[in-house]
């Protein structure tokens, strides 16, 4: 007789088990399975996989597992989201996930990579939860907004000045940063002695503001990281697609729960994501955790782009 194996509750550390007992009281519809989750709303579902990083390289030995959450978007959006600068409209309202693409087709993507004896759980678990609750529940809105159908929300944001002065408390030992009442700006060098753009050098500006709100989630933080190099239009969709799937390797990469799209220079790439005000409570302190990823992403981002021959 043949006895069909129980899912494993906690894949390589991952608490897909509490996860799945925490979706079975929503309205969502969700399906715990091996080393996956899967969790429907309306026309989409999305699917948490949790796979075994690629062979270790030897500065990877402490990584542990590699988690995505992707929502392969139904055929007929394919029409609206071939046109590149639709897609990029599309992830300058980014959340949760990136507007992606792959052989597979259009999907929403986050990724997540965890390390041997994690301690970010208390930050990870939320997001990842948030992530699985709302990311589908947004892209239909925000595509209803976009087609006039619904109205964008105006909702008063819970960050406060504390909250600020707490992260430049800590980033003040990485790069020069100010705040004001209502949001952080930091800098963030390109080279080794690259400090501040006054001061003629190259630097990534890293903002967050409680005075914008989400058009689908309403209040909140926003979040945004631009890069200081220009290109031509149709070179910049090409340089935030690469961007965007880049985000998803398995590698060793800060978290990704945003996406990269145009800047407000209109001519250079940007990394976004929006907090809305549930994640102040549920995952404390995170607009810390987002400024250090957002430091981390800068070098990586620069690397990417040499890589591809942007630079």
């Amino acid at each position: 007789m043949f006895f069909k194996k129980k899912p494993n509750p906690k894949p390589l550390g991952v608490p897909l088990g509490d996860l799945h007992t925490i979706l079975l009281s929503t309205t969502l519809e969700s399906k715990l399975g091996q080393n996956r989750l899967e969790v429907t709303y309306e026309n989409l579902t999305a699917v948490l996989s949790v796979e075994e990083p690629p062979v270790k390289e030897a500065h990877d030995t402490n990584l542990q597992a590699i988690v995505k959450i992707k929502t392969y978007l139904p055929e007929a959006f394919n029409r609206f989201l071939d046109v590149a600068p639709v897609r990029d409209s599309m992830n300058s309202m980014a959340t949760f996930a990136a507007l992606t693409q792959d052989e597979k087709g259009f999907y929403l993507g986050s990724r997540l990579t965890i390390y041997e004896d994690e301690t970010g759980w208390p930050v990870y678990f939320p997001l990842l939860l948030y992530s699985l609750i709302v990311t589908n529940e947004i892209f239909n809105h925000s595509v209803r907004i976009q087609l006039g159908q619904d109205k964008p929300i105006q909702d008063q944001s819970v960050w406060t000045p504390e909250d600020f002065e707490l992260t430049k408390s800590y980033m003040d030992q990485l790069c020069v940063c100010t705040t004001g009442p209502t949001g952080f700006t930091a800098e963030f060098g390109l080279g080794n002695d690259d400090i501040c753009a006054i001061a003629g050098h190259k630097t990534a500006l890293w903002t967050m503001s409680s005075k914008d709100s989400h058009p689908a989630l309403g209040g909140g933080l926003f979040c945004l990281l631009q890069l200081p190099m220009s290109f031509e239009k149709e070179q910049l969709l090409k340089v935030l697609n690469i961007l965007n799937t880049a985000e998803m390797a398995p590698n060793d990469l800060p978290p990704h729960f945003g996406a990269w799209t145009t800047g407000q220079r209109g001519d250079n790439p940007a990394y976004v994501a929006f907090l809305p005000n549930i994640m102040h409570s549920e995952a404390k302190n995170i607009h810390l955790n987002m400024s250090i990823w957002a430091h981390q992403r800068v070098p990586i981002a620069m690397s990417t782009l040499l890589s591809h021959g942007f630079l």
